[in-house]
């Protein structure tokens, strides 16, 4: 397909395909006269490229998964694998707010521990201290 067709499919604008493909989280082929034609398959590349951002992953992030693939949860055979799963998500979304509160303040005292937790979710406040009481 070619990029405006896929543009439209996906719900996104040709520069942002442009882009994607640049950063190599999109494949394209060229055909002689050098148009670019896009396999189907990018349609749901695309559409879990956004969905991803808007979860909070970098482009950076995104792409080592696609890289790196963790098995989906539908792939996941018992529950052990799905909650592995799940957790990995959430490992990942929680070490992305962590270190955004890194960057922007220094945990010096008691004050910045109940800043933090205001800045942080709930369920991730939740899961830092689960994991807390694994490791102890």
């Amino acid at each position: 397909m070619r990029i405006s067709e896929l543009a439209d499919a996906a719900g996104v604008t040709k520069r942002t395909i442009d882009y994607y493909t640049q950063l190599g989280l999109l494949e394209v082929k060229k055909s002689e006269n050098n148009y670019r034609h896009y396999p189907k398959d990018c349609i749901e590349r695309l559409i879990t490229i956004e969905r991803l951002k808007k979860q909070g992953f970098s482009l950076q992030d995104i792409k080592h998964q696609f890289e790196n693939p963790v098995p989906k949860a539908a792939e996941c055979q018992t529950h052990e694998e799905i909650d592995i799963y799940e957790l990995r998500a959430k490992i990942h979304l929680l070490n992305k707010e962590v270190q955004q509160f890194i960057t922007n303040n220094e945990l010096a005292d008691e004050k910045d521990l109940k800043k933090m937790n205001k800045l942080l979710r709930n369920d991730s406040v939740a899961l830092m201290q689960t994991i807390l009481l694994l490791l102890s």
